[in-house]
């Protein structure tokens, strides 16, 4: 993949930022175009009903390029950072995608809910997402680290406010996240269609209807004032409604041969633009996947778990780790402490050369596989660009891998990774 010589970025007075690659420098089968709303500093209520919005959005959008006879496929999108739409389009339709600013501008977007069952099919769909959402693992880890910030948002309360909210719930959010200046990423443009969706968004945001007053949507905590990322994770590692590995068997007070038992480990991150992410990545890499220590220590030589996972993850204002293992219960004890001496060894010894350059390998494997689809580019730019950091810096990242070397890796793993600073659940 070639880099980024034909990149174009716009960003208007009215806060409207619209980045947009030539097609050439993305040799894809589909182009794309990602329209999405920064969630910073809306109120709680329209962070939690961000992703049916983003539904209800998708279907409006839909619908507006059908009349457009414009040959798409649109997708909700929702996110920690952001909530829209993603529109895609065969190559040779690439100018399709062009349509999506005037489909989606505060103007064009119903004052009204749809009609018919739309928004029960959206409730559900959005219901249906958030239900089988593996990540609902890191809620009381999250929820430790980030406190009231929208990080800390759990699935369980998501759900539970997307099963209640009502019309005028949801339009308050509309209006809220309607209202925000966007960002808009494109696959498939030039610096002068860059200009000019950029203009035409900045035009829809200045004729934008008035947002209705929250009721009971209090702000998140730490939003839109300029916090470090530090800030906003609790001071100390230890949180006494994690303490100790969570056990689930017929009896809850006796855990029996077939009970399953939980063991969680959470750790701070960093955020998106952190230099330190890339020595992170490497430590985690080193520990999670096939080919990581925690599978070998814990599955291969004595098939302790049965479920098993490690990563990292970076949001635009933070981050966090976690590792999660499911387990017999009579197994826990043992598991616990495999983690605790793999952990300890990756702060202190620390993994050889070899492993290292093995680690940066899949990670550069895995981030070139992310963004060879135009979604997964677009959708990454949005990310980038809301974390206050050229999109340009995304095929940057093999390069700045390659030049971490094992101390760095180690000294990582110590500062975030460190008995000192673990979360056990």
């Amino acid at each position: 993949m070639r880099g980024f010589g034909m990149m174009s970025r716009e960003r208007a007075p009215s806060g409207v930022v619209v980045a947009a690659l030539d097609p050439e420098d993305l040799p894809t089968a589909v182009v794309a175009a990602t329209l999405v709303v920064p969630l910073r500093g809306l109120s709680r209520s329209t962070v939690l009903a961000a992703p049916l919005v983003a539904d209800l959005w998708a279907a409006t959008v839909a619908e507006a390029a059908m009349r457009a006879g414009a040959e798409v496929a649109v997708s909700p999108v929702a996110a920690v950072d952001f909530a829209g739409v993603t529109v895609e389009a065969v190559r040779a339709r690439w100018a399709d995608v062009h349509g999506l600013p005037y489909w989606f501008s505060p103007t064009a977007l119903p004052t009204a809910l749809p009609a018919g069952d739309a928004v029960t099919r959206a409730r559900r769909t959005a219901l249906e997402r958030a239900e089988r959402d593996e990540g609902r693992w890191s809620d009381r880890i999250r929820a430790a680290l980030f406190g009231g910030h929208r990080y800390g948002v759990g699935h369980a309360e998501r759900i539970a406010y997307l099963r209640a909210c009502g019309t005028g719930d949801l339009l308050r959010a509309m209006g809220e996240l309607a209202a925000a200046p966007p960002v808009l990423a494109m696959s498939a443009a030039d610096g002068r269609t860059a200009a000019e969706c950029a203009a035409a968004l900045s035009a829809a945001i200045a004729t934008r209807p008035s947002v209705p007053p929250s009721e009971g949507g209090s702000a998140l905590s730490s939003e839109g004032v300029s916090v470090p990322p530090s800030a906003l994770l609790s001071e100390g590692p230890s949180v006494s409604s994690l303490a100790g590995p969570i056990v689930e068997g017929p009896d809850s007070t006796a855990a029996g041969p077939s009970s399953r038992g939980h063991y969680l480990v959470g750790a701070k991150g960093v955020a998106l633009g952190d230099e330190e992410k890339f020595a992170l990545h490497i430590a985690w890499a080193v520990l999670g996947g096939r080919e990581g220590e925690l599978d070998r220590r814990l599955r291969h030589e004595d098939a302790l778990t049965y479920s098993l996972a490690a990563f990292s993850r970076e949001f635009a204002e933070g981050g966090y780790g976690l590792i999660y293992g499911a387990c017999r219960a009579d197994a826990l004890e043992v598991v616990t402490e495999r983690v605790e001496e793999t952990l300890e060894w990756l702060a202190s010894a620390g993994p050889t050369a070899a492993m290292v350059d093995s680690a940066k390998e899949r990670l550069i494997i895995r981030q070139m596989q992310a963004v060879q689809s135009a979604r997964g580019f677009t959708e990454r730019m949005c990310g980038y660009e809301i974390a206050g950091i050229s999109a340009g810096r995304i095929l940057d990242y093999p390069e700045r891998l390659e030049r971490v070397h094992a101390a760095q890796v180690v000294e990582a793993a110590s500062r975030f990774l460190g008995s000192d600073v673990r979360i056990i659940g």
